[in-house]
């Protein structure tokens, strides 16, 4: 991972290579709602308990990507 990159090839400090390079994010995820359902479901397939996968994803909506300007 390492985070993504910014438009000009640096860097980000603010979002990871999973969702965001190039300056752009690279996955639709409409809400923090969904992003927080697409991360439990992929934690619990990665064998995290539910409830732990519960407590990872509840800052998701405070994220930099969620807040609203």
């Amino acid at each position: 991972m390492g985070g993504g990159t910014e438009a000009d090839g640096t860097k980000s400090t603010s979002f990871c290579s999973n969702c965001y390079n190039n300056g752009a994010f690279t996955a639709y995820f409409g809400t923090a709602k969904e992003m927080q359902a697409f991360c439990k479901t992929q934690m619990r397939k990665s064998g995290v308990l539910t409830p732990i996968a519960w407590i990872f994803t509840q800052q998701i909506p405070f994220l930099d990507r969620w807040r609203e300007d």
